[in-house]
């Protein structure tokens, strides 16, 4: 099962005014691979969430949702299953 989810590598990509790149996690069989994408959050639009950290900010969460949605269903139309 392939799970895609959006990200921040809060430790890497960290640029010196203090932002994020916004990443886009695809996971499949415990193996994740990441994809950047032009979005970059400070701290305040970021929250901790186990050992990631995940956005916050509904107006960045809604730009990258029509993304998502093209790679899961990028990955339907395979049908691997």
């Amino acid at each position: 099962m392939t799970t895609i989810s959006e990200v921040i590598r809060h430790s890497r990509k960290k640029k010196t005014d203090g932002t994020w790149n916004v990443q886009i996690r695809v996971t499949v069989d415990r193996k994740s691979g990441y994809l950047e994408t032009q979005h970059w959050v400070s701290a305040k639009q970021i929250k901790k969430q186990g050992k990631t950290y995940v956005l916050k900010d509904p107006f960045i969460i809604n730009l990258i949702a029509p993304e998502l949605a093209k790679y899961r269903d990028m990955i339907s139309a395979l049908d691997l299953g």
